[in-house]
């Protein structure tokens, strides 16, 4: 073996360790990466999964006033009328159904939906007249069982029953 040959085996051995070297420290700065990204999207997913369990406390809070707004006016009717309470209390919860099944487990939604679909035809039926105008007087007395004010009474009895089990249902 000549020396030049002894130096060209030298050189490419010098460079293959170069090479190697060069390639387990990008390797290692790849990994570095990797690990790094890895954190920043745990660290992104719980941020987020924190944020919505806010978001969805706040949401079922909210649709928990809006149904004890709504069993209130309901209630208010059991005696006496108060068309006004009536007329203020929501007809629908405005939610999404997107934000709903975040919100709320299958259960929950239903008794939601469900309060205010029973919310909604009891105030078709007994405080929206033929020409759906809100309905202020009511004929008969609350004696007289067969009278249009004493079936609000009953109805209104009822559905504060049925709501009041809904509420249970949304809140467990």
């Amino acid at each position: 073996m000549s020396i030049s040959s002894l130096i060209i085996f030298i050189f490419l051995i010098g460079n293959t360790v170069l090479l190697f070297i060069l390639l387990i420290k990008q390797n290692k700065q790849a990994h570095e990466r990797l690990h790094l990204i890895a954190l920043i999207q745990k660290e992104r997913e719980r941020y987020n999964s924190e944020k919505n369990k806010e978001l969805a406390k706040e949401q079922r809070t909210h649709m928990l006033l809006l149904a004890l707004r709504i069993r209130e006016a309901v209630d208010k009717q059991t005696e006496d009328i108060h068309a006004r309470v009536i007329e203020d209390a929501p007809l629908e919860h405005g939610m999404s159904n997107e934000e709903m099944a975040r919100s709320f487990s299958t259960k929950q939604a239903l008794a939601v939906e469900n309060l205010f679909i029973l919310f909604r035809n009891y105030v078709d039926t007994y405080w929206l007249t033929e020409q759906k105008q809100p309905k202020n007087l009511f004929r008969g007395t609350k004696e007289d069982p067969s009278s249009e004010l004493s079936q609000l009474h009953s109805a209104s009895r009822q559905l504060v029953k049925k709501i009041d089990q809904l509420l249970i249902d949304i809140q467990k």
